[in-house]
């Protein structure tokens, strides 16, 4: 196992674009009795320590590919999630600086104040409407009350864990619940209240800004980290499709070869 761990995170720091510093030479046996795997065995059927270890670590090295491959899955998919509650939030901010352009014009006490009044509640129905609907998977983005057991509330957040391999990323969703049918002409609009109101619109605005920047620059990192997994997988199955029993190669050389070639580095045969 010790060598199966050491080759796991090599894969894992290459496939992130880090160096292969060095290669720890451990032998197969170390630390480790076949005395579980031979007993009980005829004589003439016993088989190797070496064979047997290749056997067992193949065989650990081939069920983590398809636990690698569901990772970048699950990855891929709260990219996606991401990026929708990215664009939503992009078309609520749209709405948002056009009702910020009505409560300035209102200032001037217009003629078609009646139009703008209606335009304003159109434009707070459909940012309310926006928050309640936008979903992924039946997972309400923007709305803490469409949240269910996947979701571990924090404060004003939600964090969603996304299970990627052998560890797990975790993305942070904003609740904007406060702002459904929050804004209304009838108040809103009224003289005393447009500078309250513009500095509301204000705020909610450079809010929505800096959430859109971290769903961006999030979902991109997931979408690298899903690529870098998809990789590791492909190293893995290559490496036990390339294994044989009597090959002159162990499966930590084949694999260590692989990912010498997944680098482009050169390494000395006697490291």
């Amino acid at each position: 196992m010790a060598d199966y761990d050491i080759l796991a995170e090599y894969s894992l720091n290459l496939l992130r674009g880090q160096m292969l510093n060095q290669l720890v030479g451990m032998s197969y046996m170390n630390g480790l009795s076949l005395n579980e795997f031979i007993l009980g065995q005829p004589r003439a059927t016993r088989r190797s320590g070496r064979e047997m270890m290749q056997d067992a670590l193949t065989g650990l090295l081939r069920s983590d590919v398809p636990m690698l491959r569901q990772g970048s899955k699950n990855l891929e998919q709260g990219k996606t999630l991401l990026q929708s509650g990215d664009a939503a939030l992009g078309d609520i901010s749209a709405k948002i600086t056009r009702m910020r352009e009505i409560v300035e014009a209102m200032r001037l006490s217009p003629p078609n104040a009646s139009q703008l009044e209606a335009e304003y509640d159109d434009l707070s129905a459909s940012v309310s409407s926006s928050i309640e609907n936008t979903s992924f998977n039946g997972l309400k983005i923007l709305d803490s009350q469409g949240w269910d057991e996947r979701v571990r509330p924090a404060g004003a957040v939600g964090k969603l864990e996304l299970q990627s391999g052998n560890s797990s990323s975790e993305i942070t969703l904003y609740d904007l619940s406060l702002y459904k049918n929050h804004f209304t002409s009838s108040t809103d609009l009224a003289a005393g209240n447009l500078d309250v109101t513009a500095g509301e619109l204000g705020a909610l605005s450079g809010m929505l800004d800096g959430v859109r920047e971290n769903y961006q620059a999030r979902a991109g990192l997931l979408g690298t980290e899903a690529i870098a997994l998809e990789r590791q997988a492909d190293i893995l199955q290559e490496a036990t499709g390339r294994a044989r029993p009597n090959d002159w190669q162990s499966l930590r050389e084949i694999l260590l070869d692989l990912l010498l070639r997944e680098q482009g580095a050169v390494a000395d045969e006697q490291a």
